[in-house]
């Protein structure tokens, strides 16, 4: 102010965050962003500041009549930045987070924390916001969880949003949160019934490991593994057992008459799990449609060549669209553009002969390949039915198998935030418009359910436009990256979410 006249002083007693350790104005000049200890986040009325204080020291009643609180952190302010446009308030604290809010609601829209590496690499990071809803780096779920109170007589049980990421992964609700500047309402849009408290009551199982020893020792090829089993709000669907990050086939062992029995409420399940030589890193989890349990791990040094030491059968599924009659005349932003393709059939085939020639010597089962694309027999034709039972076909591979995945042709994300691929005989007539629509498309959730639930090896490649949303949309495409961590497969997107793939005529090929 001219002449720097005092006009009021704010003065924070302790138990009102005790001091100013970040402040800022807001862009229209209204206010005053200041946070302070413990966690304490508030907006002062600027107006309403110099009214009360009228050139004096503003302090409890007073104070209590022109703030509003940013509820949500809970240590020491670091930072505290409007963005320029007022709609938001980004924060840092002590507390290791920065959070996201609704500038004039004082909404917490989602909070950020980001994990660094132990190598002092990139780390991992994960957002979410607080109807439990989170989005992140591959390993995101592991960052975020909850405390599940049990009473005051039990400890509490802790669940990580890993175990729950088939409803709580949902990268769609985070982005819609920050263009609406509301997490209430964008989860009120893409998830109306959901109920945290509600998904947590139904409790994921729980394993215990309890045989052999976290680190033993085996030689016949095999080790068999027992575990405690609760099986928690909902009936187990299925076991998932991997060594050294690839799936592997168990049968169910005997239980020795003399093992320990099980806790009460518990029952004994056994595994027998093929080992390769040297160290292998087994893995168990149990699937439940109420979550996943946390995984029992153990590691078990093997002497002498095992099963996993082989190279079994090679599966080859290449798939290559380039006809779309169902599609209409134009495509695109181009109306005198067709929805055909020129490369994608071509691709699929020198994909399927490239991995052929790559890794087929290296397999004592030998190949089974199958390409579909528009120039072959009808039984070819990349169809929807055609496509998904090629897929269903690769249930055959065993522990030892490698199966790589090829589809090429058009891709899109739909108006419900899922990813779809068009095959050959896509019904509608709007052209690549009506996004998420039509006779005979295919859910990028049917596709990556049937190639997770093979065993061996497993290689998934999308070639085709915004094929990167998968891992950006909702179902299962909304956890592609985290998903490949858990489920032990590798996944390569041609595209971003928003980025068409091109084919290079000059080449003759898509890139």
């Amino acid at each position: 102010h001219s002449g720097e006249r005092l006009m009021a002083t704010i003065e924070r007693k302790n138990y009102q965050g005790e001091d100013h350790r970040a402040y800022s104005f807001t862009p229209d000049r209204q206010h005053i962003i200041s946070g302070g200890s413990f966690g304490v986040l508030q907006r002062y009325n600027l107006n309403a500041v110099l009214d009360a204080a009228k050139g004096g020291t503003l302090t409890d009643s007073k104070l209590d009549k022109v703030t509003k609180a940013y509820i949500g952190h809970e240590s020491s302010i670091w930072a505290a930045t409007p963005s320029p446009d007022g709609r938001f308030l980004v924060s840092g604290a002590a507390d290791q987070t920065v959070r996201f809010w609704n500038l004039k609601t004082r909404e917490l829209v989602f909070t950020l924390y980001h994990a660094p590496a132990p190598d002092g690499g990139v780390g991992d990071w994960v957002i979410w916001t607080p109807q439990g809803f989170y989005t992140g780096s591959p390993d995101a779920g592991r960052l975020v969880g909850w405390q599940l109170n049990n009473g005051p007589r039990k400890t509490a049980d802790y669940v990580s949003g890993g175990q729950f990421r088939k409803t709580l992964n949902r990268r769609d609700i985070l982005e819609r949160a920050i263009i609406l500047g509301s997490a209430k309402t964008a989860v009120a849009q893409l998830a109306p019934n959901h109920d945290l408290a509600r998904l947590f009551s139904a409790r994921p199982p729980v394993l215990t490991l309890a045989t052999p020893d976290p680190y033993s020792t085996a030689f016949r090829g095999y080790v068999d593994v027992t575990a405690f089993v609760q099986q928690g709000g909902a009936p187990i669907d299925r076991y998932v057992v991997s060594v050294n990050d690839f799936t592997v086939k168990t049968v169910r062992a005997t239980v020795p008459v003399n093992h320990p029995r099980p806790p009460a409420g518990q029952v004994i399940e056994g595994f027998t799990v093929p080992l390769g030589e040297g160290e292998n890193d087994i893995v168990i989890k149990a699937i439940s449609s109420a979550g996943e349990s946390k995984a029992i791990k153990l590691r078990v040094s093997h002497n002498g060549e095992g099963p996993l030491d082989k190279r079994g059968t090679l599966h080859v599924l290449a798939i290559g669209v380039d006809k779309y009659g169902g599609l209409g005349a134009t495509c695109g932003d181009n109306n005198d553009k067709t929805c055909d393709l020129s490369f994608a059939g071509k691709d699929a085939q020198l994909f399927a002969a490239s991995i052929k020639n790559a890794l087929g010597p290296r397999h004592t089962g030998g190949v089974k390949m199958r390409v579909l694309t528009n120039g072959g027999d009808p039984a070819d034709k990349p169809t929807a039915a055609n496509i998904l039972a090629a897929l269903d076909d690769l249930a055959d591979a065993g522990p030892i198998d490698t199966v790589a995945v090829f589809l090429a042709g058009h891709g899109e994300r739909g108006g419900d935030g899922g990813y779809y691929f068009l095959p050959t005989d896509i019904r509608r007539g709007g052209g690549l418009e009506a996004v998420g629509t039509g006779d005979n498309i295919l859910a990028w959730s049917k596709i990556q359910k049937r190639l997770t639930q093979t065993e061996g090896r497993r290689l998934i490649f999308l070639d085709a436009c915004q094929s990167g949303a998968v891992g950006a949309a909702r179902a299962y495409n909304g956890r592609l990256l985290e998903d490949a961590q858990y489920e032990n497969f590798v996944a390569f997107m041609a595209s971003g979410p928003n980025q068409a793939a091109i084919e290079r005529r000059d080449l003759g090929q898509g890139l």
